[in-house]
């Protein structure tokens, strides 16, 4: 759903880059985004269709007018080098506008240059994958907020109005921002390359989504319902139950497939966090990695 709030009271919002994230971002502000600043005039020509009464430009230089937000969705590479060209453009104009960066790696010194000029500087990860244009993603999750404590509220406010749960950083994770976004990286794209590897198994074997689905919405639930109580690790299959004899049939099937590294990679990574969560003894460890080894 787009921001509930009356446009004439509400911050007008600029955004550059239009990728996965920003255009979600640009549809869920809706008629709060003053202007849009894209990568070509192609992808600049596609965004007009959709907003069509929204300024829309393919180049910082072009901006005549600052919004009272300016959200960066760049790629990281390119955060400090957009901040460094917004603060020479605008720095002279006593601005007091608030800058958005929305990398989960970085922190808020990105944007140190806009800083230095007045600007108010704000790091704000949205703890979310994004496919699509998809503003439902957006609903009930947290991001994670590196700001100064004058500006929380307000930061606090605009995360609301996009229906997230605004989180303001703890001093160790920031300390450990990278390891922050791996978490979120292991809990998304990992995921997603479990499901699409369990796939590939299951086309050899000749079966279909009619036996994946379930067992991987069960074993999801189950997962997310240990994380939520804290409770043990729901491991099933035969690493939890050191099943030797099974694990060399598997071998035997697949060691002369290309499967066979992933499997043996995601067993040896499985045994370890199972030895670690007390699942298995160090001698039922040690012979799980004898056994699912790539060689």
């Amino acid at each position: 759903m787009a921001v509930s709030s009356n446009a004439n009271s509400s911050p007008s919002v600029g955004i550059i880059g239009a990728g996965k994230l920003g255009s979600v971002l640009i549809s869920a502000f809706g008629k709060r985004v003053a202007w849009i600043v894209c990568h070509s005039q192609n992808q600049a020509e596609e965004i007009h269709k959709q907003f069509p009464t929204t300024l829309i430009y393919t180049s910082l230089k072009e901006i005549t007018t600052l919004s009272d937000v300016i959200i960066l969705t760049v790629p990281d590479r390119t955060i400090k080098e957009v901040a460094e060209e917004l603060s020479t453009q605008f720095g002279t104009n006593d601005s007091n506008s608030v800058v958005i960066h929305c990398s989960g790696a970085l922190g808020v010194d990105e944007l140190i240059s806009c800083h230095e000029v007045g600007m108010r500087t704000v790091a704000a990860h949205p703890f979310q994958t994004f496919t699509g244009n998809n503003i439902e993603a957006l609903q009930g999750i947290a991001w994670g907020i590196e700001c100064e404590p004058n500006d929380e509220t307000f930061v606090e406010e605009l995360v609301h109005d996009l229906g997230g749960i605004p989180v303001i950083l703890s001093e160790i994770t920031r300390k450990n921002k990278a390891v922050y976004h791996a978490s979120a990286v292991v809990a998304s794209n990992f995921v997603t390359m479990l499901v699409e590897v369990a796939k590939e198994f299951a086309q050899v074997a000749g079966i279909n989504d009619v036996f994946l689905t379930p067992i991987i919405h069960q074993a999801v639930k189950n997962s997310l319902t240990a994380v939520h109580m804290n409770t043990p690790l729901p491991l099933t299959g035969p690493i939890a139950r050191a099943d030797i004899s099974t694990l060399k049939l598997h071998r035997l099937a697949l060691e002369n497939t290309p499967l066979w590294e992933l499997y043996s990679i995601l067993s040896k990574a499985t045994a370890i966090v199972a030895f670690r969560n007390s699942i298995i003894t160090f001698e039922e460890f040690e012979n799980i990695k004898n056994v699912v080894k790539d060689e």
